[in-house]
């Protein structure tokens, strides 16, 4: 027994030996990141290149082949590698692609938006005035001059702060960090006459940077005044998609409506069934796996936002609160009275996802 201990101790210190290098190597990666990370920001090179990143994986999948290792341990283990990349990529800052705007202004409606925008800004360089919904008097008494103004804020505060819209500069462009949809285009551009850009990012509203996440966005009017900025999203790393036409912008909005409902309905059952929100702390399955987490940070932001695209218009709710109750309806009809038929259904959705 001793000798089998004695054999098993001789491995595990090689294995630690081992360990100790990889830590190693990791280390002499991430100062050659940080060396390429200080050429990017002086040069303004996107922080996130996907061509680049895709290549770099599939060359260690043929490595892991050879070495017959799983492909998927690879791929996770230089995942993680190259996320902690970006972030101390994020240390160098990123080139300030427009060194004529002076000042930016950040109306936020408690939500985690506006600040990773406020972040991102200052990492730029740009001077950057972060108010939140209740500091409507402040807003509105703002008498520096301002080159951008970039709104994440329902409706309600959205009228609150019209009269400070409305007095904006010619020049200066309104950017709307929302829910794109033609309702609030018309309102933007109907009390601000200058440049206006519509936002909508595709990413959890507690992600801790923007690098590798989708932003859909729209030119509401005059792009050339605000294509820098533009560029200077895609310095980010950040994945720019142009929605040509907002009228038939649906598709998008109903990914946020299930997202909407799916917690909304989850939630709303965890209230009613308190001993089952209870029990789930005592399961053997993780806590995280159940998406409480997402869900109690989705209700710590402010909802209002959801709230005014998704059900305070009438056509939304016949489109998806209505079509979604008949699908649901469907399903249910199917587990009752056609239980093959509902399956095929979930094979020809795993066939969709290969």
């Amino acid at each position: 027994m001793d000798l089998i201990l004695s054999e098993i101790l001789f491995f595990r210190n090689k294995i630690d030996i081992v360990d100790e290098s990889i830590i190693n190597l990791v280390h002499k990666r991430l100062i050659l990141v940080s060396k390429v990370g200080k050429i990017k920001s002086k040069c303004g090179i996107p922080i996130y290149i996907p061509e680049r990143e895709l290549s770099l994986l599939n060359s260690r999948r043929l490595i892991a082949e050879e070495l017959k290792l799983p492909k998927g341990l690879i791929e996770d283990l230089m995942k993680r590698i190259m996320y902690e990349s970006y972030l101390r990529e994020y240390s160098h800052g990123f080139k300030k692609v427009n060194k004529n705007i002076k000042s930016i202004v950040i109306i936020n409606d408690n939500n985690c938006t506006g600040i990773l925008f406020k972040k991102m800004l200052k990492l730029s360089n740009y001077k950057v005035y972060f108010f939140n919904s209740k500091e409507i008097d402040k807003i509105n008494n703002i008498k520096f001059k301002i080159d951008m103004v970039i709104i994440s804020v329902s409706n309600k505060t959205l009228k609150e702060i019209m009269l400070f819209i409305i007095n904006l500069p010619k020049k200066c462009i309104l950017v709307n960090l929302n829910i794109i949809s033609y309702e609030r285009l018309k309102l933007i551009l109907y009390i601000h006459k200058g440049p206006v850009l519509l936002l909508q990012p595709k990413f959890n509203s507690n992600a801790y940077h923007i690098t590798k996440e989708t932003i859909f966005y729209y030119n509401g009017r005059n792009m050339e005044s605000y294509k820098w900025f533009l560029n200077q999203i895609k310095i980010w790393g950040v994945i720019l998609k142009k929605i040509t036409n907002i009228k038939n912008n649906k598709d998008i909005m109903f990914i946020d409506f299930l997202k909407f409902f799916f917690y909304f309905i989850y939630g709303l059952d965890l209230v009613k069934n308190k001993k089952l929100s209870s029990s789930l702390n005592f399961l053997p399955i993780p806590y995280d796996d159940f998406n409480l987490k997402d869900i109690s940070l989705f209700f710590k932001n402010n909802l209002d936002l959801y709230i005014d695209n998704i059900l305070s218009n009438k056509e939304n709710k016949k489109i998806f609160i209505e079509d979604y109750l008949e699908k649901i309806t469907k399903i249910i009809d199917l587990i009752k009275n056609n239980k093959e038929l509902f399956l095929k259904k979930i094979e020809e959705i795993k066939e969709y996802f290969k």
